[in-house]
């Protein structure tokens, strides 16, 4: 009977700890995407606030000679890094995927209701809105459009057998 009670003990105990190992890694997680995000959202604003700055100066006929063209130059290095990085479409899924992340993780600590299974898709789906952008330029959304317009092409042309000739 003592042993029982000592296994008992010990499962409790692997379990609270692989349960708080598991909400140290979603609250890392979270606390991961909260950084990034507002580093893009930064990045983003004040890229552009530079750049639309150093433009208005370098078209300004008030400055000297070598003045405009410095301020060209960051200007364009300032939207080129925007266009390229797109650090605003980061900062869009990175705040989706911690906040959606963070309401899983309030709603597994404090319903008693909610499954540990809840708390694992919202960590598998913010995964992926998270690198969703990533994934466009690799060529997956292509895929999933192409996938689309089959459907609708498909779609289309059982309608218009439906209709009859024009």
């Amino acid at each position: 009977m003592a042993e029982d009670s000592q296994e008992t003990s010990v499962a409790n105990s692997d379990q609270s700890t692989s349960e708080e190992a598991f909400l140290t890694i979603v609250e890392s997680r979270i606390t991961k995407w909260s950084r990034w995000w507002k580093f893009y959202m930064y990045s983003h604003y004040s890229l552009g606030v530079i750049g639309v700055i150093c433009s208005t100066l370098a078209a300004s006929t008030l400055l000297g000679a070598p003045a405009p063209q410095w301020f060209s130059l960051v200007s364009a290095m300032c939207f080129a890094i925007i266009g390229f990085v797109r650090p605003e479409a980061k900062y869009r899924n990175l705040v989706r995927a911690w906040s959606e992340l963070k309401g899983a993780k309030e709603a597994y600590l404090f319903q008693t209701d909610e499954k540990r299974s809840e708390l694992l898709r919202a960590l598998r789906e913010c995964q992926k809105i998270a690198i969703e952008d990533d994934m466009q330029i690799a060529g997956v959304a292509s895929d999933q459009r192409s996938d689309k317009k089959e459907k609708e092409s498909d779609a289309n042309g059982i309608i218009k057998k439906q209709q009859g000739p024009a």
